[in-house]
């Protein structure tokens, strides 16, 4: 039949409106802006996603329908509806009325209620309680039966075929007299029975004749199946027939040729050649399909064993290499130069690079931070290049500043040239990797190289850059240590010579001369006492001490808790406190300035001299947020240097009182 109508339905809460249509209202207008609620048979089957087939009323008409749910993204979202009214039954009955099987057979159509939809006599009749109706529901509407039509005394026994026809959402049903069956039947097995006979004596005759020259063909197949069953190698058999033997000679042929390459895919797995293509017989080919499992397992395990092995030989390279610069580093530490040349050049060769650069970050000079080449190394030899680098500036710069690791392998033409025997050429791959520890960088280290960097390569440089910073922090720590030594020591000469200049006065007064040279002993002594005394605090730049080691507590006399917390200026001594001075030295801490002065503390005891050493320390950000003091003793020292001017004053008065008394005898 042809569709008569169709329809589109877009899913809304309710149901599905139909959104586009040739169906009609009474009006005469299209049925656009209806819809089939949710509760509707026909939307519970399609939000299955199924297509409904059955009898509907639409709009206002009954039609032969089919719903077809409509997918968008997975989910459904629309249904396409298709028509044909049940007035296109006139034609379809007419068709019915024609058919007549034997002489009394005919056809009809049933619905699911039990409604005649077409009959010779009984169209429109409901029949639900009839036997023959019933028998096609618990058939599940497919299949045959027999019944007595009519249900009474007169009825006689039929038979009917019937199925479901779901379009219609009826059965299609012939029903047939059973004697009208027999008749025909009876002929039938007559006419059956002589053809049998006749062909029975045909077959033998045919059989001797054909079976002469196929038995042995049959014989030689055989044999070729037992040697085949022993597990031996057979060759295909040569073969022309078209047959049935011929085909089945062609599918032993397949079967030879596949346990052949079966074998041979075998012994190929076997002897380690693991990349041998082999194709199965079928899908359903057992064997084939194991050994072509086995094949790709060994490969994966194969696979496997090289990948840990490749890993096994990346840890032990890594950690030979960590043991190796662990050795180095140790070495050198009081010379930066040599230190650096020894790190890149060992790192250019372990790394397998072509050349590289360590750089280091100066900042003795707060006003001018940058960043300095301290050692160059290509292709087995030292270079000598000096480098400086403004903060932030270039790839170096910015893998400092951001204390990140840069890895390319598309670099700017003219950024590098490696400079070998064969010309210049720009390298393949650049790693520059920061040198930081605590999220504090001293520097970064650049290597070059024609073929990429492996990801271990890079971790590993990471970590050696994790120990140089290590290193290179202890070794600017023991610089400035060394630095503050030399500079106490030169004060501590300075100190010798004013003594001794003070000495060299004090012989003219007789009177004093033994005197001085027992106190100069005792400064001596005061001066060895001070190199082995030295305390340390650090505090922020509030002035509150946050740290203090012992040899401070000890000079000042306080306990620990007594001294973290509290501010530093408390423990000087009031009257040679100057507010002035003090916040001026906050203030030149706060912008990296380093500050030395001496200092009265005053003590539970007293009171007492201490020479203080202050050094600003830059937190993560770049800015100074605490300052380190070295304190030494020098309360002696101190204390004897008063008590000289005290008595050098004294000398000077009474040399200028004896001078007046000489010029008064003089006078008189």
């Amino acid at each position: 039949m042809t569709v008569e109508t169709a329809t589109i339905f877009q899913r809304i809460p309710d149901g599905f409106l139909r959104i586009s249509t040739n169906v009609m209202k009474q009006d005469g207008s299209r049925a656009v802006g209806t819809y089939i609620p949710n509760t509707s048979p026909v939307i519970q089957t399609v939000l299955q996603g199924k297509t409904y087939f059955g009898r509907a009323f639409v709009v206002n008409d009954y039609y032969l329908t089919a719903y077809e749910p409509i997918y968008i993204n997975g989910e459904i979202q629309g249904i396409l509806y298709v028509g044909v009214k049940e007035k296109d039954y006139t034609a379809l009955k007419e068709i019915f009325n024609k058919k007549v099987y034997y002489s009394r057979g005919y056809p009809f159509i049933i619905n699911k209620e039990g409604d005649f939809v077409i009959h010779p006599t009984l169209e429109g009749s409901n029949v639900s309680n009839s036997t023959f109706f019933k028998q096609i529901v618990a058939a599940g509407g497919h299949g045959k039966s027999r019944y007595l039509w009519p249900e009474d005394d007169s009825g006689e026994w039929k038979w009917q075929y019937f199925t479901y026809f779901e379009p219609f959402d009826s059965y299609i049903c012939v029903s047939l007299y059973e004697d009208e069956i027999f008749k025909q039947l009876n002929e039938v097995k007559i006419s059956i029975l002589l053809g049998f006979i006749i062909s029975a004596i045909l077959f033998i005759i045919g059989i001797y004749l054909i079976m002469r020259p196929v038995s042995g063909f049959i014989n030689r197949i055989q044999r070729i199946i037992s040697n085949m069953s022993k597990g031996k190698i057979v060759d295909k058999i040569e073969v022309e027939r078209k047959d049935e033997l011929g085909s089945i000679v062609t599918s032993l042929n397949t079967l030879i040729e596949g346990i052949n390459n079966t074998t041979q895919f075998s012994k190929e797995i076997g002897s380690g050649n693991l990349e041998s293509e082999f194709v199965p017989m079928s899908d359903e080919d057992v064997l084939g399909n194991s050994l072509l499992d086995m094949r790709n397992n060994l490969q994966l395990a194969k696979d496997e064993e090289e990948k840990r092995k490749k890993e096994d030989m990346e840890r032990s390279w890594a950690t030979t290499g960590l043991a190796k610069f662990g050795d180095l580093l140790r070495e050198n530490n009081d010379n930066i130069d040599e230190f650096a040349y020894n790190i890149i050049s060992n790192l250019v060769k372990y790394m397998d690079a072509n050349q590289g650069g360590i750089f280091f970050i100066n900042d003795e000079n707060k006003d001018d931070v940058h960043i300095e080449l301290k050692g160059a190394y290509a292709f087995d030899r030292k270079k000598f290049m000096e480098k400086r680098i403004e903060w932030g500036e270039g790839l170096v710069g910015q893998s400092i500043l951001e204390s990140e690791t840069i890895f390319m392998t598309d670099i700017p033409d003219e950024y590098i040239n490696i400079t070998s025997g064969l010309g210049d050429a720009n390298p393949s791959s650049l790693l520059i990797v920061p040198l930081k520890l605590n999220d504090e960088v001293y520097g970064a280290i650049e290597l070059a190289a024609f073929k990429p960097f492996e990801k271990f390569q890079i971790e590993f440089v990471e970590k050696i850059g994790e120990s140089i910073a290590s290193t290179l922090s202890s070794v600017k720590v023991n610089i400035r240590t060394a630095q503050l030594l030399h500079q106490s020591q030169q004060q501590a000469e300075e100190m010798k010579a004013q003594e001794e200049e003070m000495r060299q006065n004090m012989e003219e007064l007789t009177a004093t001369q033994e005197q001085m040279r027992i106190k100069e002993s005792e400064l001596e002594s005061v001066l060895g006492a001070v190199d082995n005394s030295i305390g340390t605090f650090e505090m922020d730049l509030s002035g509150t001490i946050t740290k203090a080691n012992e040899n401070f507590r000890s000079f000042i006399q306080r306990e620990k808790n007594e001294v973290i917390g509290q501010k530093h200026n408390t423990f000087l001594d009031k009257e040679e406190f100057k507010l002035a001075n003090y916040n001026q030295m906050i203030e030149g801490l706060s912008n990296g300035v380093p500050f030395d002065q001496q200092s009265k503390y005053s003590t539970p005891t007293g009171s007492i001299w201490l020479y203080e050493s202050f050094t600003p320390i830059q937190d993560a950000s770049g800015s100074y947020s605490k300052a380190l003091a070295l304190v030494i003793d020098i309360n002696e020292s101190k204390v004897l240097e008063i008590s000289l001017k005290q008595q050098s004053e004294e000398l000077q008065a009474q040399e200028e009182e004896m001078r007046q008394n000489l010029e008064e005898l003089e006078a008189t």
